[in-house]
């Protein structure tokens, strides 16, 4: 179940005022992340940590529809779907979150992440936050470099890149708890040269993280 979202987190303003915090537009929402639509087990062993949730077009564009919840994930998403087949036989409980949290990019889907590291300070609070209130967790899968460099923030570790890391099956051992690097799913194939290999990174992740094997469906 979600923790109650203390009033830190829901009043923080990016001081470059180049994101807006989701309960700006939401404030009676409670949810932390609202990817917890498609994986939001807080009792789980795994986070999956990938980047932002989406941009403040995309939220005012859901207000205007009259969406009952802004906050949730869209199951058309090729992220999303990517990471249903991904995931499948994972029997650990996961919970999906992102690295910018409820702060949504100002403008439409195309302007990036300018300036996001204004925020690091708050968004390791965040992820700690995160942590503390699962009390399973053994393991975080960062997806791209900015979940991964934030996570290593946020431990206070130095950091390799991304780039780097996926060439290793080797996760980060961060005060105990086991980090993998891993492609952002919208770009797996591009980063990785195949959906095999995409696939095959997923398949060592599960098995060094459950010490199981499962046969996927293709992507």
């Amino acid at each position: 179940m979600t923790p109650t979202i203390p009033d830190w987190i829901r009043d923080f303003r990016c001081p470059n005022g180049r994101f807006r915090n989701i309960y700006e537009y939401a404030p009676d929402e409670t949810r932390l992340y609202g990817t917890e639509s498609l994986f939001g087990d807080w009792d789980g062993e795994l986070l999956l940590l990938a980047q932002d949730f989406c941009c403040t077009d995309d939220i005012e564009q859901r207000m205007e529809e009259g969406r009952g919840r802004v906050y949730a994930h869209s199951p058309a998403m090729i992220t999303n779907r990517s990471l249903e087949v991904y995931t499948d036989g994972f029997d650990c409980g996961i919970l999906y979150g992102s690295a910018l949290a409820g702060m949504l990019r100002v403008g439409d889907s195309n302007s990036g992440l300018p300036g996001w590291t204004h925020m690091s300070d708050h968004l390791c609070e965040v992820l700690r936050f995160t942590l503390d209130h699962m009390p399973n967790v053994s393991a975080i899968a960062c997806l791209g470099s900015v979940a991964w460099d934030l996570c290593h923030r946020a431990f206070g570790a130095e950091c390799n890149p991304l780039s780097n890391a996926l060439c290793y099956h080797c996760p980060s051992n961060l005060d105990g708890m086991r980090v993998y690097a891993m492609p952002h799913p919208s770009r797996t194939s591009a980063v990785l040269g195949s959906k095999e290999q995409v696939q095959e990174r997923w398949d060592w992740l599960r098995t060094d993280l459950l010490g199981t094997t499962h046969t996927h469906a293709a992507a």
